[in-house]
């Protein structure tokens, strides 16, 4: 279970970028949040620059894998075949895989890029200010570190007309206040930085105005402010309904769109303090894009007035996510799945490829086709040369929250029986140096790292799937010929078997119902967020031993200087099993510690056992969606959430208040009963992204309702 933690992200850029790029310079108005740095061409991982020039028919795209970061462009000229530009990884992390978003200017010379690693993905505080900032020159594919500690939000970066990006990031918490920082992208510099109370979002330079939506009024961000003293937004204009994906328009003025809340959108156009509606779509269905030289472009919309290009995306199956500067191709994620080879069915590797690689529909003859990627080839000199770039940033984590342990059913089985001799290392006993922190001498985790003789074989993703369907039906048992052999995994251990451990609990259900076991799904969607289907480090490939995956074992978030034992999360394997697994905790014994920690079908059966309390505990007390039918999969949001946060969490969490976790007990921002149900800051998400109701998330009456 691991915790989703709301600390101060730190975001000063560190020995890493210092020794390959000489001094950091910090931007003085906010030292510590958005930290600068000079041109450092060690910041990526180069790759082979297009064929062709960029020019208006550009369209660029980025994605993210264990490399690093791809930005890509394609054209018309070369058919829409991507190239990399650039492949961005900072400082060399190693995180497995990358997020990212980008934007590219309106002459088509420069694209802005915000990249977060993807151990950070799920952490609020990361997304808000962690991610780094990147300027890449598309003709030359020169790259400039602009600085770290912005957000990683669907509308940032936001592109000027020619030359300019300004990246948004949100310090503290709940987003009471937004940093807008502009970087003039050929020369890498600093140009101005906004410092406003309250959430703004879509923000991008015009001219020289720095302008963004702030719910439905359209607001100019003044320069200066600081995080103790904000300066506030000059609001420019009402648009009478909330406003967001603003692009730079070819007069100064910006377009626009709006949200009414009744399911449309409406399509609308700002110049000086007047805006005037151009078009209209449905939520969803409608995007707007930045077209050459603020000739902007849409698709997918019912109408559309003059000044906007309207594009055809009726031949892309869940419809239009990219498009050329030009307009000349419309890009869109393709729901089918390539065959392998010679007509054989698909391997994951097709499938990863096409879901990786869009399809185009091209404008002048309204028919789509798969793109391609342009491979590169190292003999060639045209794949990456690894270098180094912006440190990633550390995150201070509170204690964990109360959850609900594991019940142990059989641990006389195992108990005093194993190796007693210098072959097994309890973690309790292995001592670090150099310790940099109070406390930091004894390890938290009850199943220490490196043991040549306690390693974990790396399931693959069928056998986890498996492994889950019988664990939740209590298959995996003796009886049924599913017990470990005596001694499995050199553990040194008596026979056992997963479900005689960890038997299944019967989960409470209205009367009207008598179903009682977790739904497959859900615990499957657990065992992919908790761990990619991990029991091994990710290093290990399916089938190959290698040591236990255990969140954060030394306590220092992404830190590579410094142990702090006391703040370890002590998450081990596939289900990340986190409650039990701490070296002082006897919930479960140290034999059935070895297990969860090197079996992948003890551990998912030991989370599958927390997850089958946490829905008790909550359904206890009265904390329930939609009446708390547990074989309704969309009524299990706050047994999940629960699963990862916590039942009561404590006070540095926001309960004070001393009650007991109930249906009506919440505190300001999350409902504190059921850990930590916080209510998505609605201006940072899509309008059409899913979301819960205020009604659902405060949690008022005897149970919640799902919005969808």
């Amino acid at each position: 279970m691991r915790m989703l933690f709301r600390g101060v992200l730190s975001t000063t850029l560190a020995a890493l970028l210092a020794v390959t790029a000489g001094p950091v310079q910090v931007g003085s108005s906010i030292a510590g949040l958005v930290a600068s740095s000079p041109d450092v061409g060690s910041s990526v991982l180069r790759a082979g620059v297009a064929s062709s020039s960029p020019g208006s028919d550009v369209a660029v795209d980025g994605a993210g894998d264990a490399a690093g970061y791809h930005v890509r462009i394609a054209s018309s000229a070369d058919g829409y075949v991507w190239h990399d530009v650039a492949v961005l990884r900072p400082a060399n992390l190693d995180p497995g895989s990358w997020y990212g978003y980008q934007c590219v200017t309106g002459d088509g010379k420069f694209a802005a890029v915000a990249v977060l690693p993807g151990d950070l993905i799920n952490r609020n505080d990361a997304r808000d200010h962690g991610a780094f900032a990147y300027s890449v020159n598309l003709e030359s594919g020169a790259v400039k570190a602009l600085g770290s500690g912005v957000g990683l939000k669907y509308h940032s970066p936001g592109c000027g007309l020619s030359g300019s990006a300004v990246f948004t990031s949100n310090p503290g918490t709940n987003e009471t206040e937004t940093v807008a920082t502009a970087y003039d992208l050929s020369s890498g510099k600093q140009t101005s930085q906004s410092i406003v109370a309250g959430q703004v979002t879509s923000v991008v330079p015009l001219g020289d105005r720095v302008v963004g939506a702030s719910g439905s009024s359209l607001v100019e961000l003044p320069e200066g402010g600081s995080t103790d003293n904000p300066t506030t937004t000059h609001t420019i204009a009402d648009a009478g309904a909330a406003a967001f994906d603003l692009r730079a328009a070819t007069d100064g003025g910006a377009d626009f769109l709006m949200d009414p809340g009744d399911g449309s959108v409406k399509i609308a156009h700002l110049k000086d303090a007047k805006v005037s509606g151009i078009g209209a779509g449905k939520l969803g269905a409608t995007r707007l894009f930045q077209g050459a030289g603020g000739h902007n472009l849409v698709a997918g919309a019912d109408e559309v007035k003059d000044g906007l290009t309207a594009l055809d995306a009726s031949q892309l199956p869940v419809g239009a996510a990219n498009a050329a500067l030009d307009g000349g191709g419309v890009f869109g994620a393709d729901t089918a799945v390539a065959p392998g080879a010679a007509g054989a069915p698909a391997t994951q590797a097709d499938a990863s490829q096409a879901v990786g690689l869009p399809l185009v529909e091209m404008q002048a003859t309204k028919q789509a086709h798969q793109t391609t990627l342009k491979s590169t080839d190292s003999a060639g000199g045209s794949s990456p040369a690894r270098k180094a770039g912006p440190e990633v940033p550390h995150v201070k984590k509170p204690e964990d929250a109360a959850q609900p342990a594991p019940t142990e059913a059989k641990p006389a089985v195992f108990t005093n029986v194993g190796p007693t001799g210098p072959s097994l290392q309890l973690a309790s006993n292995v001592h670090a140096i150099p310790a940099l922190s109070s406390g930091a001498t004894t390890p938290k985790c009850s199943v220490a790292r490196l043991q040549p003789t306690l390693q974990a074989m790396q399931p693959g993703n069928a056998q986890v799937d498996w492994a889950t369907q019988m664990a939740e039906q209590g298959l995996l048992t003796a009886a049924n010929g599913y017990a470990r052999p005596a001694n499995f995994a050199n553990m040194g251990l008596v026979s056992y078997a997963p479900s005689d451990d960890f038997p299944p609990i019967a989960l409470s259900h209205p009367s009207s119902d008598t179903w009682s076991t977790v739904p497959r799904s859900v615990m499957v969607a657990i065992d992919a967020q908790e761990s990619n289907f991990n029991q091994a480090s990710w290093h290990a490939l399916p089938g190959i031993a290698g040591d236990p995956l255990i969140a954060d074992y030394y306590g220092a978030g992404d830190a590579i200087d410094t142990i702090n034992y006391p703040a370890a999360d002590c998450g081990y394997g596939v289900a990340q099993v986190t409650t039990g697994m701490a070296a002082t905790d006897t919930s479960i014994s140290p034999h059935g510690q070895m297990k969860v920690a090197v079996d992948y079908q003890e551990n998912i059966a030991a989370g599958l056992n927390i997850l089958e309390q946490t829905w008790n505990q909550l359904y206890a007390a009265g904390i329930t969606a939609n009446g708390g039918d547990p074989k309704y999969l969309e009524n299990w949001f706050l047994a999940t959430w629960a699963y990862n946060t916590g039942i009561q969490p404590t006070a540095a969490f926001g309960n004070t208040s001393g009650c007991t976790p109930g249906p009506d007990v919440y505190g300001p921002g999350w409902d504190v009963g059921a850990g930590l149900v916080e209510q998505p800051p609605q201006p940072g998400l899509r309008p059409e992204s899913c979301a819960v109701s205020e009604e659902y998330v405060r949690g008022r009456g005897a149970s919640f309702e799902l919005a969808v």
